[in-house]
């Protein structure tokens, strides 16, 4: 069988910004469901979505991402990127900041996780169950504009198996395409 993917993917990941002003660190995730997705354990609501690598935690009280939405998940505050990214629509969530970790630029494993409680005995022993798992790397078959061209990686297709460098190519725009909604009906991403 096919792995399952979703409900919520890893869409886009800025691994390796250029030193130009406005490029910064970030992760693009996307709900191709079509419900609302709550990012923390119903159960235990204090128990958030994370997103390894980053070693970061989503924050607030209950997060969620309704059909077809996309976040970003920033190293910098999220109005700080939110000024430097002038094209990202006003309702867009941005999650943020990570400063206390980076993106590998030689490549590596981001996974997006949703707690839940393996242990009717324990209710604060918390697992993590992958939800998306992405391992990038900055060599062949991965784009090499990704890789300190000022160019992020772009998945092609949400609902297709993320962790394969075939679905994903080099984002068409300068400093990654954050907040950019793109057409996945093709071989090539094309921007709406």
């Amino acid at each position: 069988a096919a792995p399952s993917v979703g409900p919520v993917v890893i869409t886009e990941i800025m691994y390796f910004p250029t030193t130009l002003a406005g490029a910064d660190e970030f992760i693009e995730i996307k709900n191709i469901s079509g419900a609302t997705v709550e990012l923390y354990d119903p159960l235990r609501p204090a128990n958030k979505w994370r997103v390894e690598g980053i070693n970061f935690i989503l924050p607030g009280t209950q997060p969620q991402l309704g059909p077809g939405e996309i976040a970003l998940i920033t190293q910098t505050a999220p109005a700080a990127f939110r000024a430097s990214h002038p094209g990202i629509p006003a309702a867009m969530q941005i999650f943020g900041p990570y400063p206390d970790s980076t993106l590998a630029n030689g490549g590596e494993e981001v996974a997006l996780q949703r707690p839940e409680n393996l242990d009717d005995m324990d209710a604060n022993k918390i697992s993590y169950i992958n939800v998306d798992v992405v391992q990038y790397d900055n060599s062949p078959p991965w784009p090499a504009q990704a890789s300190g061209g000022g160019r992020s990686l772009v998945r092609i297709d949400p609902s297709a198996y993320g962790n394969d460098p075939i679905n994903w190519q080099a984002s068409l725009l300068p400093n990654g395409s954050a907040g950019v909604i793109y057409n996945y009906t093709g071989p090539q991403i094309v921007v709406n």
